[in-house]
């Protein structure tokens, strides 16, 4: 065999094999793109709305990596500048999907969710909230702490007569939880009516569980004191002079023993 010829032969060969791995390695990388699109407009029709870095942290990228604006080149997102760069717990961005965003991750969803994809539906108010409840959510769902979850933005209308968590967490033995997150704390009649949502659904056994998070020692330390069994619930009712009043008190049932955990998050 012709030295020349034969290593001509082979060099065309390996070339021919480096081009075949240079298109499955585009193609692999194609795909693992768009599947880190679905998966990030996935959680804003989950949740309605996000923050660059958590989007990150959804589709495993490094901080920064990119993913955002390729989501606005792509059409897909819209952002929104929430003015608190430098304000602790508060992104510079807020992210929401677009009409088209809207219709991929409608295209890979199981459920219809209601998106308004009004930027004014953005509560700056309680984004700080909002962005600590999804934090919280994928931190044990990567963690497969979780098997899965629901958001206070997917129960829509469904459980206003009832207390809607912020979240619900699902397990891998088929139990359930109710997530709270409480970053001020409640007082008078709202915090009755608070408790008395969050006690009734888990007398009810709509729930297994009340996960209570909080940043304020405090704060957890009081609802703890007054979830407790035997501890008064105060039902209120506006009186004849349409004043709210405490209409009547009742203890809380045994039944919800064990079923209340509050955890101090930094």
């Amino acid at each position: 065999m012709d030295p020349i010829n034969g290593a001509y032969e082979l060099d065309e060969a390996n070339a021919q094999e480096s081009v075949n791995h240079l298109a499955e390695v585009c193609k692999t990388a194609t795909a693992r793109g768009e599947e880190k699109q679905i998966q990030a407009v996935s959680w804003l029709l989950w949740f309605h709305h996000s923050c660059p870095e958590i989007l990150d942290q959804v589709v495993y990228c490094r901080r920064g990596s990119g993913l955002v604006p390729r989501l606005v080149k792509n059409g897909l997102v819209t952002i929104i500048e929430t003015h608190q760069r430098g304000v602790k717990g508060m992104p510079a961005k807020v992210v929401m999907l677009t009409k088209a965003g809207l219709e991929l991750a409608e295209t890979h969803s199981t459920s219809q969710t209601h998106y308004d994809l009004n930027p004014a539906r953005v509560n700056m108010a309680t984004l700080r909230h909002d962005l600590l409840v999804q934090s919280l959510t994928l931190a044990r769902y990567q963690a497969e702490k979780i098997v899965s979850f629901t958001t206070e933005h997917e129960m829509g209308e469904k459980h206003i007569a009832e207390k809607r968590p912020d979240a619900v967490w699902f397990y891998e033995d088929g139990k359930k939880a109710m997530v709270e997150v409480e970053l001020t704390g409640k007082f008078g009649r709202p915090f009755d009516e608070f408790v008395y949502r969050v006690i009734l659904a888990l007398h009810r056994e709509q729930y297994d569980y009340l996960i209570l998070f909080s940043q304020s020692q405090a704060i957890i330390e009081r609802y703890s004191a007054a979830l407790k069994p035997g501890q008064l619930i105060h039902l209120w009712r506006k009186n004849s002079q349409r004043k709210w009043a405490i209409e009547s008190s009742h203890p809380i049932p045994e039944s919800v023993h064990g079923k209340i955990k509050c955890e101090v998050i930094s």
